[in-house]
């Protein structure tokens, strides 16, 4: 069942995450499917913390567009949800991405694979780091793969592929106090990050994502 809202038409539901609903949506005006976020205001009021890392993604996606970065179209502020209007990626994540090629070729990416797709991570990690912005939570969950088309993605024709980089809620600036804390995924952290989660507070930058790249490099190269 379609549901609109201002110019923006919900459609099929795709997925949950924690307190957010995932659809396929059609913007009155841009002629390609979308994805739309729709977060939970009861929720977010509940939890200020989820408030401040929403508003922290809205905030950089918002001042930063690259080929390589998710696109943010629209956010509507409604008295029971926020939806939050992107760009929608029909490859699914480079970690789903990744075991559908293991289970069709029984081995991981090649590495001229490899290299494509590190390529393309790296262009829109340089562009978070020219804008001061750390991730802070690379892996391959939150790296999504946009097919030209849906026969591409069917038949994993990852050279047609566009890698988007997303989830941006737990980003900092190099220098922050923020930039002293433990966030991320425990088998992609750098070892400064790591350190603080023994209680350390020293300071780190935007190299913590280089390493978490080379993770994934490692990841998607032994499978």
């Amino acid at each position: 069942m379609q549901t609109t809202i201002d110019d923006l038409t919900l459609m099929n539901y795709v997925d949950r995450g924690g307190f957010a609903e995932i659809f396929l949506s059609k913007k009155k005006g841009i002629n390609e499917i979308l994805a739309t976020k729709r977060l939970d205001q009861s929720k977010l009021n509940e939890n200020p913390i989820l408030r401040k890392y929403l508003e922290n993604e809205i905030v950089i996606l918002n001042t930063i567009k690259h080929p390589n970065i998710v696109r943010l179209y629209d956010v509507k502020y409604k008295p029971d949800y926020i939806y939050l209007v992107m760009e929608y990626c029909n490859g699914g994540s480079l970690h789903n991405c990744l075991q559908s090629y293991k289970h069709k070729y029984h081995k991981p990416f090649t590495e001229e694979i490899v290299q494509y797709l590190m390529r393309q991570i790296l262009s829109g990690l340089k562009c978070l780091h020219d804008h001061q912005v750390i991730h802070r939570d690379l892996k391959l969950a939150i790296i999504l793969i946009k097919y030209k088309s849906d026969d591409d993605a069917k038949n994993l024709n990852i050279f047609s592929g566009h890698v988007k980089i997303i989830d941006f809620n737990t980003s900092t600036k190099p220098g922050s106090t923020v930039a002293r804390t433990a966030v991320g995924t425990v088998p992609n952290m750098a070892p400064s990050v790591i350190f603080n989660l023994s209680g350390s507070r020293d300071n780190y930058d935007e190299k913590v994502d280089i390493w978490s790249l080379g993770t994934l490099c490692y990841e998607m190269l032994v499978g």
